[in-house]
């Protein structure tokens, strides 16, 4: 048996997700020394606003 798994930053949609079987593991990062797990803790909109303005680069 095959099974697909990426991590969030594919940025799959939620129909390719469910058509295909697909496990996505969300990617973590860290931004202003709290840790994040992409699309559970923070989304694509938050995380987007955070790079305009935080100064800290966010780590993976």
């Amino acid at each position: 048996m095959i099974h697909i798994v990426t991590d969030s930053t594919a940025q799959l949609t939620d129909r390719e997700i469910r058509t295909n079987h697909i496990t996505v593991i969300p990617l973590t990062v860290t931004l202003n020394g709290k840790n994040y797990r992409d699309q559970i803790d923070i989304s694509r909109n938050e995380f987007s606003n955070q790079l305009k303005t935080n100064r800290e680069f966010p780590r993976v």
